[in-house]
């Protein structure tokens, strides 16, 4: 592991990541992108990598000093370029074809005040619906039609008509 890379990831891992996604395969054959994020699974901080495989998505959940390790390799053998965006800056890491790593790293404008370009970070590891009327708030219209009960929940067999 290359001395730049290595403090990149080492302070870029943690919950301030929005994602770190690593692209421009070697070969065109097999993987051609795998994103990595961070969500909250049992309590505990994970990061979820997804691999792109042809039509094919994988999912695989990792500790912190894995994803190290593993975008480590990934840059190595597999990928040669990574795009990292966390809350304090998004750093690129481009690797030539005879190996050597160039990292290019810019701040962002508002000092990690707030979650940045990345927008409003997710944590959660199931993705929420959005729909115009929230599920489980009762409205009136909809409990009168019997599409909803007097506690805001969704009547099963009319589901089709909350959507």
């Amino acid at each position: 592991m290359e001395q730049q890379t290595e403090e990149l990831l080492q302070s870029t891992v943690d919950e301030g990541l929005y994602r770190i996604i690593l692209s421009n395969p070697r070969h065109k054959d097999g993987e051609y992108k795998a994103v990595i994020r961070p969500v909250m699974i049992g309590g505990r901080l994970m990061f979820q990598k997804t691999t792109y495989v042809g039509t094919k998505v994988y999912h695989e959940n990792l500790e912190r000093a894995a994803v190290i390790g593993e975008t480590d390799r990934l840059l190595a053998d597999v990928y040669r370029q990574c795009e990292i965006e966390h809350r304090k800056c998004r750093a690129t890491v481009l690797v030539s074809k005879k190996g050597r790593r160039f990292v290019k790293r810019k701040k962002t404008e508002n000092d990690g005040t707030d979650q940045g370009a990345a927008g409003k970070m997710r944590l959660a590891h199931n993705r929420v619906k959005k729909y115009i009327l929230e599920e489980g708030v009762p409205v009136p219209f909809l409990v009168d039609l019997g599409v909803q009960t007097a506690d805001g929940r969704i009547v099963r067999q009319r589901y089709d008509k909350f959507k």
